[in-house]
C-alpha cells in the first residue's frame, strides 16, 4: 500500500469526513460520557516550476467513551470429595473454581494524528520524498473488580462444616470477598519521518533508497487499592456450575454486600515510562533484462534496522500499620451489575473518589504527615505507612531494563518469464543481535540504593538463511496456477530476552500469594518452512474462484508457559511461606505443523436480471489441521494432543453486498474457531483456550451529487450481535474470561473538493 502524495491526484484537492459514534454501553450509570466522534481532513497541491513540488498534509482525531463487562473463573481444580480441591488431573472428581471475578470498566480513548508528504519530482524518472508524522494517544481506564474467593480446604479449620457437592455445583464452608479499585492513565506519543529517493535510469534500471527514524514514548500511571473481608464462614456459599457463566450465591448476602466489611490493607502506586527509538535504512537495485526469448529482472539490496528500548518502572505505595480502618464504605457507590451475571450482591465503589481522597487529601506523597520519624499518614483514623527505602529501591529497578536489537539483511532475487511460466527465486540472509540489561540490588549489610545496583547483561546473536521460490503458470486466459516454497522467521521481543523475574506479592484473605513473570535469555526465534499450491479461475464479469493448499513446518514456536506452586517456603528471601506462587514465561516448543486448504469465491451477479444484478458475494474459508510438540509433555498421558498455538481449525468470512448507483451496502459475517493460547504447567485443567467467535458488521454508503462535489453518507454497525470474547480453561472448556465490549454505530459524512 503506497502513501498518498500530491502527485496522485489532478490539481489541488481536499477531502475529509466527520463521523458520530454511538457505543452500546455495557454497564450504565458509570458517569457522564463525552460526545464520541472521528474526524479527518486531507489537503494537497503541487507548486513550483512545472509543478515539481508536491505538498500534502493530513490530520485526524477521535474520542470514544465506553464501558465493558467481564466475568472470570479462576483456579479450576478437581474436587476430591474429601473436602479439598487439587489441581492435579488424577482425582477424577468434579471440576470446580476457586474464585469468580466480575469486572466493570469505564474507558476513555482519545487520539490525534498529523502527517505530511513532501515530494519533489523534477522529471518522470526521479522522485525524492520526506514524510514526517506525529501521533498522540491517551487512554483512561477506571476498574471495579469484584471477586468471590471460595475456600474448599478445611484442614486449617477442622471445626468448619466440610465442603460438599450440590446438584449443580459445590458448597464451600469459608470464603472472602475482595474489591479491587484501579485508576489507570496512559499517554503514548510517536513521531518520526521517512526520507527516500527513487531513480529510474535508462533501460528501466531502478534504484531506490530510504532511511527512517521514529521515537515512541509511553507514560503509564496506575493507582490501585484492594479492599478485602477476612476469610470467614460468613462468606460461605454455593458456586452454581449449572451454566458456563457460573454464578455464586452467598449464604450471608448481608455480610458480603456490606462495604464496611471490606478493609484496604494496602494501596499501590505504579509508574512506568517506555522510550523506544527505531532507525532503519534500505537500498534496492532492480535491473530488467530480455534475451533469447526470456524476460524478467534481477534485484538485489540490503536493509538495516536498529531499535533501542528503555523501560523505567517504579512502584510505591502505602501499607496499613494500625489504628482504625479505611473501608469500602468510605467510597461506596450505587451498585451496578455485569451483563454476564445479575446477582448484584457485592458492594460497588467510586474509583475516582478513592484516588482523589486517598492521594489528594489523605496520603499525598508531597503533603503526607510525618510522625514517629517515619513517613505516615492517616485515612479514616487508619495509619498507613509508605514502603521503606530498600523496598522502594528494589521496586525502582526490578522492572527496569535497557534493550537493543540490530538486524542486518541482504537479499538477491531474479524473476524470469518463459512462455506462460513466471519463476521468481531468491535468497535472503538476516543476522540479528540483541542485548538486554537488567538490574538488581547487591546484598550488602549497609544498604545504599545508589551504589548497590548490579547490572546484568544478556547477549544473543543468530543468522538465518531464507531461500524462496515462487512459480506462476498462466494455464489459460482465465486459469492461473501457483506454487511456492518459502522460509520465514519470527523473532521474540528483545525485551523478553533478559533473565529477569518480576514479582508481585499480595495477601488475599490471609493467604500470601505471588505472581512471577520471568524472562528467558535462551529463547530462540521460530522458523517456518512453507509450501503452497493454488489455482485461480477468473470469470469474464470480474469474479474469482480459487482453491489452495498449504503445509507449514514450524520449529521453536514461541508460547506462554504458566505454572503454579503451593505452600512454598521462603522463595524470595522474605522468611515467609507462600500459599501459592504463579509463574509465567515465554518458551520454545519443538516441532509444529499446520496443514490446510483455503477456498475463496468472489462474484458480482451482473449476469442476473434487474434488480438482482446489483447483488454480489465475497466468501472464503480456511480448513486447518495442526499439532505442536511441547518438550515438557511429549510423553505425558494426562496431556491432550495440542493443536498449534493460536491456530483455529475453521475460519470463514461471508460478505453479501448490493451495489447500485451511488448506494452500496455490505454485511460481513466473520467466524473464527477456538484455538490454544497457552499451556499451564500445573495442570491441563488450566490450559488457556480462546473460544470460537462469530461477529456481524454492516457497512452502507450513499454517494450523491451536489455543488460541493460528491459527498458520501456512511452508516456502520460493528459487532451488531454484541458477540463476546470468550477465554476457556482446560479440556472441559470451563470459564476463563467472558468479555463484552458492546456494539458501535457510526454515522458519518465525507466529501472531496
Amino acid at each position: 500500500m503506497s502513501t498518498l502524495s500530491a502527485f496522485d491526484r489532478e490539481g489541488a484537492f481536499a477531502f475529509g469526513s466527520v463521523r458520530a459514534l454511538s457505543h452500546d454501553q455495557q454497564v450504565p450509570d458509570l458517569g457522564e460520557t463525552a460526545f464520541p466522534f472521528r474526524a479527518n481532513v486531507t489537503a494537497g497541491t503541487k507548486v513550483g516550476p512545472d509543478d515539481a513540488f508536491g505538498l500534502l498534509i493530513s490530520a485526524s482525531g477521535s474520542r470514544r467513551d465506553f464501558t465493558t463487562s467481564g466475568l472470570k473463573g479462576e483456579g479450576w481444580g478437581e474436587f476430591s470429595g474429601e473436602g479439598n480441591i487439587d489441581l492435579r488431573p488424577d482425582f477424577g472428581g468434579a471440576v470446580v473454581p476457586e474464585a469468580q471475578e466480575q469486572i466493570v470498566e469505564r474507558n476513555r480513548r482519545r487520539r490525534f494524528a498529523v502527517n505530511a508528504s513532501l515530494d519533489w519530482r523534477p522529471n518522470k524518472n526521479v522522485e525524492v520524498y520526506l514524510r514526517p508524522y506525529y501521533t498522540f494517544t491517551d487512554e483512561k481506564k477506571l476498574d471495579n473488580e469484584l471477586e468471590y474467593n471460595m475456600v474448599y480446604d478445611p484442614e486449617d479449620y477442622p471445626g468448619d462444616p466440610r465442603p460438599s457437592m450440590t446438584e449443580s455445583g459445590a458448597r464451600f464452608a469459608r470464603g472472602f470477598g475482595s474489591v479491587d479499585l484501579s485508576d489507570t492513565d496512559e499517554e503514548e506519543s510517536l513521531w518520526g519521518g521517512n526520507l527516500g529517493v527513487e531513480h529510474q535510469f535508462d533501460g528501466a534500471v531502478t534504484l531506490s533508497a530510504s532511511g527512517s527514524y521514529s521515537r515512541g514514548v509511553l507514560d503509564r500511571r496506575q493507582e490501585d487499592a484492594e479492599f478485602e473481608t477476612p476469610e470467614t464462614t460468613w462468606a460461605s456459599g454455593v458456586a452454581d456450575m449449572g451454566n458456563f457463566l457460573f454464578d455464586y450465591y452467598p449464604e450471608n448476602p448481608d455480610y458480603v454486600g456490606n462495604g464496611a466489611n471490606y478493609t484496604a490493607n494496602e494501596v499501590d502506586l505504579e509508574y512506568n515510562e517506555n522510550i523506544e527509538n527505531t532507525y532503519a535504512a534500505q537500498a534496492d537495485l532492480r535491473v530488467p533484462f530480455s534475451s533469447a526469448g526470456l524476460s524478467g529482472y534481477v534485484e538485489t539490496g540490503g536493509q538495516f534496522q536498529a531499535r533501542d528500548k528503555s523501560i523505567d518502572a517504579a512502584d510505591t505505595g502505602y501499607d496499613y500499620v494500625g489504628g482504625g480502618s479505611l473501608t469500602l464504605a468510605d467510597f461506596e457507590a450505587p451498585r451496578v451489575q455485569t451483563v454476564q451475571v445479575g446477582n448484584g450482591l457485592m458492594p460497588f465503589a467510586n474509583t475516582q473518589a478513592m484516588v482523589a481522597d486517598f492521594l489528594g487529601d489523605l496520603c499525598n506523597p508531597s503533603t503526607e504527615q510525618r510522625f514517629a520519624g517515619e513517613r505516615r499518614c492517616r485515612a479514616s483514623n487508619a495509619v498507613y505507612e509508605r514502603v521503606g527505602a530498600e523496598d522502594l529501591a528494589i521496586a525502582d529497578i526490578e522492572d527496569d531494563s535497557e534493550n537493543a536489537e540490530a538486524i542486518y539483511a541482504g537479499f538477491a532475487m531474479a524473476s524470469v518469464e518463459v512462455g506462460a511460466l513466471t519463476a521468481l527465486g531468491g535468497l535472503r540472509v538476516e543476522h540479528t543481535s540483541t542485548e538486554t540489561d537488567r538490574f538488581q540490588l547487591r546484598e550488602d549489610e549497609e544498604f545504599d540504593p545508589e551504589e548497590d545496583v548490579v547490572r546484568q547483561t544478556f547477549d544473543n546473536a543468530y543468522t538465518n538463511v531464507l531461500p524462496s521460490l515462487h512459480l506462476t503458470l498462466q494455464a489459460t486466459e482465465a486459469l492461473q496456477l501457483r506454487a511456492a516454497w518459502s522460509n520465514t522467521i519470527g523473532r521474540p521481543e528483545y525485551d523478553d530476552l533478559g533473565a529477569f523475574s518480576e514479582v508481585e506479592i499480595v495477601e488475599e484473605g490471609g493467604n500470601l500469594l505471588a505472581s512471577v513473570n520471568e524472562g528467558n535469555p535462551t529463547l530462540d526465534p521460530f522458523t517456518a518452512m512453507n509450501f503452497d499450491l493454488a489455482a485461480e479461475y477468473y470469470f469474464p464479469n470480474g469474479g474469482l474462484a480459487s482453491v489452495g493448499g498449504f503445509h507449514k513446518r514450524i520449529d521453536n514456536a514461541i508460547y506462554t508457559f504458566s505454572s503454579e506452586q503451593r505452600n512454598v517456603q521462603d522463595p524470595f528471601g522474605q522468611g515467609r511461606t507462600f500459599d501459592r506462587i504463579s509463574r509465567s514465561q515465554l518458551r520454545n516448543a519443538d516441532l509444529g505443523t499446520v496443514t490446510g486448504v483455503e477456498i475463496a469465491y468472489q462474484q458480482p451477479f451482473t449476469f442476473l436480471p434487474e434488480p438482482f444484478n446489483a447483488l454480489g458475494l465475497n466468501a472464503n474459508t480456511t480448513l486447518t489441521t495442526s499439532d505442536v510438540d511441547v518438550p515438557e509433555y511429549e510423553d505425558s498421558p494426562a496431556r491432550p494432543d495440542y493443536s498449534f498455538f493460536q491456530q483455529s481449525d475453521l475460519v470463514y468470512n461471508i460478505i453479501p453486498y448490493v451495489q447500485t448507483g451511488g448506494f452500496e451496502a455490505r454485511v460481513a459475517i466473520n467466524y473464527q474457531g477456538e484455538y490454544l493460547e497457552g499451556i499451564d504447567g500445573s495442570s491441563p485443567l488450566e490450559d488457556e483456550y480462546v473460544g470460537d467467535r462469530t461477529t456481524v458488521d454492516i457497512n452502507a454508503t450513499y454517494q450523491f451529487q451536489s455543488v460541493l462535489g460528491e459527498p458520501e453518507l456512511l452508516l456502520q454497525v460493528q459487532n451488531i450481535t454484541n458477540e463476546p470474547e470468550v477465554f476457556q480453561t482446560g479440556r472441559a472448556k470451563n470459564l476463563g474470561f467472558h468479555y463484552r465490549s458492546g456494539r458501535t454505530v457510526t454515522v458519518g459524512l465525507s466529501t472531496e473538493f
